[in-house]
C-alpha cells in the first residue's frame, strides 16, 4: 500500500543540526531518492523572533541542499516583521522554494515578479 502523506519533522534549534542531517542520511540509506525526499519529507522550522532570522535562513538553505522541504512557523503571540512574512511566503510555497533562493526571491519580490 502506498502512502502520499508527508513525513514531517521539526528543526527548532541550530543545536540539532547534526541529528537532523543524520536523520536525512538514514532516509537516504533506506532508499529515499532525492525526488522522494522532495515530495515526501518536510521539516517545520520554528522562529521565535526577528533576531533569529539569519539562523532560520541557514536552516532552510541547509534543508534545501539536502532535498527536503521547509515550513517556517513564527511565534503566533508576536507581530511578524515583513522579512519573516517574506521568508514564510518563500519557504512555505514549494514552487518558489525549489525555483529560487531566498535572496533571489526577495530581490524579485521588490519588483512584484517572484522568480
Amino acid at each position: 500500500m502506498k502512502t502520499f502523506k508527508m513525513i514531517t519533522f521539526a528543526w527548532d534549534s541550530l543545536s540539532y543540526e547534526s541529528a537532523v542531517m543524520r536523520g536525512i542520511n538514514i532516509l537516504q540509506e533506506a532508499g529515499f531518492s532525492d525526488n522522494d525526499l522532495r515530495s515526501k519529507v518536510m521539516f517545520y522550522v520554528y522562529v521565535d523572533s526577528d533576531a533569529e532570522y539569519e539562523n532560520v535562513i541557514y536552516r532552510c538553505k541547509k534543508l534545501r541542499e539536502m532535498n527536503v522541504n521547509s515550513f517556517v512557523m513564527y511565534n503566533v503571540d508576536k507581530k511578524r516583521p515583513q522579512r519573516i512574512i517574506d521568508l514564510q511566503r518563500w519557504a512555505n510555497r514549494k514552487k518558489l522554494y525549489w525555483k529560487c533562493d531566498i535572496g533571489e526571491y526577495n530581490q524579485q519580490a521588490r519588483i512584484l515578479e517572484p522568480c
